[in-house]
């Protein structure tokens, strides 16, 4: 009996092969489109904000990545899911991952999400952030398409990264700014 992830999942699938300008963009958004992103979340801090707000966004970045990828790959330790790949055979897949173990929950649905919430926490327009969340949703997307993920991998990143961009706050001004401000004096 498939699970409501596995027959989206498979639903998805089947468009492999269709169309093939659609699978390059598509094999290109899933491998390349997180850079970009992350580029130009980057440059709007480096053009939008003071040094000191810059520095901030920086700092929300690294401590809402750090706490959400250690416990993406602790929960991958405990809840052991497979890639499609591993577990269908039979699949069309565009692209190899790098390890087949981890897929639950996505890091890129989690770093793509992360980086446009923190971007809209630290203030962005809604524009740009609709436009940054759009990015991330294409991103997710395209990591289902490309045949990587099941659909709950996708929906468990984007929980993380609510989560996580909404502890950064906390998170930076308890763990990580003390850690920096110890780190600036040795």
């Amino acid at each position: 009996m498939l699970s409501w992830s596995e027959k989206l999942f498979l639903k998805i699938n089947s468009q492999l092969g269709k169309r093939v300008w659609l699978d390059k963009l598509m094999a290109f958004v899933a491998r390349w489109l997180i850079f970009i992103l992350f580029i130009c979340i980057i440059c709007w801090g480096l053009v939008a904000l003071d040094p000191d707000g810059f520095k901030f966004l920086v700092k929300l970045i690294i401590t809402t990545l750090c706490f959400a990828i250690l416990f993406s790959w602790l929960t991958a330790l405990v809840v052991r899911f497979h890639r499609p790949m591993a577990e269908m055979p039979g699949i069309k897949y565009l692209g190899k991952p790098h390890q087949t173990w981890k897929t639950f929950p996505s890091d890129h649905t989690l770093i793509s999400f992360s980086l446009a919430l923190i971007a809209i926490d630290v203030g962005v327009g809604w524009l740009l952030g609709v436009l940054f969340l759009l990015v991330a949703a294409w991103i997710a997307f395209s990591r289902v398409y490309v045949g990587v993920h099941y659909p709950r991998d996708i929906l468990a990143g984007i929980i993380y990264a609510i989560i996580f961009s909404s502890l950064a706050l906390w998170l930076l001004e308890n763990i990580s700014q003390p850690v920096y401000d110890f780190l600036s004096t040795m």
